[in-house]
């Protein structure tokens, strides 16, 4: 016979959701459109949602009920006794809500946070803010003028630096010349006055000498090159090369003096020109040092110029950086708001708005009120003691003082998505034509198999139950979940699903571009609500 029922009652919700498909394909006319391509057109707005759940109960006479919390926590006070009378609507206890009042605040200011950013996106910047702004880019523009002088000014001086150890390298060489002309000429005079003859020591004087001619007019003529090299592109190779010629020229002064205390010569070359090879050998010497210091200073300039130079070009980046970064925080500030913005605020206002919901509906699961008239049964807890949720705890036992009540066998999967106190439009087989308002009134914590299939028994109370009704009566019932008003709302068949994301197609330009959007609840009607991804008063394609 139930099996019987059953058929009858799928037979009968086909039917109906058959009139319902024909009505739609009416009223969808005033929804849907086509566009150029032939492909239907969905304009979003914001519309009512409801998610429901379509069930077949029994009338039973009214029996014990076990009520219970829908959320965990200490129960802060109870507020019946077994045996008392209590009628529909009566707080019966209440858990200790402290920490989500607190949580609610705090979730109430974070929406009002998001509202307030979201219209200053719409609302732009204020010319106040402009004026900041803009003041910014000018100052970072004279910070990156400045810096750019500053930086020309370094490379002039570090020019001139430069110039200025080059100038000074050239009397060094100067100096050096002179140094080595003055050997060359007292080497000749030794040379002519002592080691005149074909003797071994005369030959090799004379061959000193002859080198240190050569190496003289070598000096000669890097200092020519030098002084006429303007720009000073050799000189740094003019300083090694007479370094190098110096040393070679000490080197043979060194033999002609060596000579000079030979057996035979050591009486003969006199005690001042002896002398004299020695002070001009000295005198080399220090130009060589002085070659050398000159040399330090220039690299020492160059090292410095260099130094200056990149820190001034350091300067001039870091300035032009602050300059863009100026410019495009004002080209920000006074674009209008991107629609990715609006999107991302919208859904960080959805998302603050939920938050809110949740906690206000955690804040009414707190209180236990008693969903029909009846009387207290039973008392399962105490004040301070912790209360299970529902489905696993009963906190009192009821007993109705309506004897009638339906229950229904409803499957696992959306079990989860009923609580007590759910609004449900009753419809009986032998009341044709009315509806009856209902609501949840205990849900069984206890699970049932049907033909290997999980299911949980819960109660649904009349409002006003009618004349004339009898146990055992079959009732169709529409459970309420969710209700949610003033959302972005779009046709189930506009969503297409990929890689665990759901897409649709904005209808842009005489186009479809491929939207991104983050779904919420699922109507009983086949629409979807949309969370972020699409704004009100745009079209979307369906295929």
């Amino acid at each position: 016979m139930k099996k019987l029922l059953n058929n009858l009652t799928k037979w009968k919700v086909i039917t109906v959701f058959a009139a319902i498909f024909v009505l739609s394909m009416v009223i969808s006319q005033s929804f849907f459109k086509n566009d150029k391509n032939g492909s239907n057109s969905f304009k979003v707005e914001l519309g009512t949602i409801k998610e429901e759940i379509f069930e077949t109960g029994k009338v039973n006479r009214g029996e014990k009920i076990k009520l219970g919390f829908e959320e965990s926590g200490k129960i802060e006070k109870i507020y019946v006794q077994v045996g008392d009378t209590v009628k529909k609507g009566n707080l019966l206890a209440e858990l200790d809500a402290e920490e989500l009042k607190i949580q609610l605040t705090n979730a109430k200011s974070s929406l009002i946070v998001a509202e307030a950013k979201f219209s200053k996106l719409l609302a732009g910047a204020t010319e106040a803010e402009k004026k900041v702004s803009q003041t910014a880019v000018a100052n970072a523009k004279i910070n990156l003028d400045n810096a750019k002088i500053d930086l020309a000014d370094a490379e002039i001086q570090a020019d001139e630096d430069l110039k200025s150890s080059y100038e000074d390298s050239l009397n060094v060489l100067s100096n050096a010349y002179l140094k080595s002309y003055n050997v060359q000429a007292a080497v000749g005079l030794i040379q002519r006055a002592y080691f005149g003859g074909n003797d071994i020591e005369g030959l090799k004087v004379k061959q000193a000498k002859s080198e240190i001619d050569r190496l003289v007019l070598e000096i000669k003529t890097y200092l020519d090159e030098a002084k006429e090299d303007d720009l000073f592109e050799k000189i740094d190779e003019n300083l090694s090369q007479t370094k190098t010629d110096l040393s070679d020229i000490s080197e043979n002064l060194k033999k002609i003096r060596e000579n000079c205390e030979t057996d035979y010569y050591r009486n003969i070359v006199s005690s001042a020109d002896k002398t004299s090879l020695d002070t001009h050998r000295s005198n080399i010497s220090v130009a060589i040092t002085d070659i050398t210091d000159s040399q330090q200073d220039i690299s020492s300039s160059k090292l410095s110029n260099t130094s200056s130079v990149n820190t001034a070009k350091a300067a001039v980046a870091v300035a032009e950086g602050a300059h863009i970064k100026a410019q495009d925080e004002l080209n920000l500030l006074i674009a209008p708001p991107r629609q990715e913005d609006i999107d991302l605020n919208q859904a960080q206002i959805s998302q603050a708005e939920a938050e809110v919901r949740a906690l206000e509906n955690k804040m009414r699961k707190s209180k236990l009120y008693s969903p029909i008239d009846g009387q207290i049964a039973d008392v399962g807890k105490r004040a301070g003691e912790m209360a299970q949720a529902a489905l696993q705890e009963a906190v009192f036992v009821l007993i109705p003082a309506e004897p009638y009540a339906i229950e229904v066998d409803i499957y696992e999967e959306d079990i989860i998505k009923i609580s007590i106190g759910n609004t449900v439009d009753i419809s009986l087989v032998a009341f044709p034509g009315r509806t009856f308002e209902g609501k949840v009134i205990s849900i069984d914590p206890g699970e049932k198999l049907v033909e290997g299939i999980v299911y949980y028994s819960a109660k649904i109370a009349f409002e006003e139950p009618p004349e004339g009704i009898k146990p055992g009566m079959s009732a169709d019932l529409t459970i309420l979940t969710n209700l949610k008003e003033n959302v972005l709302v779009v046709p189930e068949d506009a969503i297409r699903k990929a890689g665990g994301k759901a897409f649709v197609e904005v209808f842009q330009n005489g186009s479809g571009t491929e939207r991104e959007i983050e779904e919420g609840i699922r109507g009983s009607d086949d629409m979807v609500e949309v969370i972020f991804g699409l704004s009100e008063g745009e079209k979307i394609i369906l295929r």
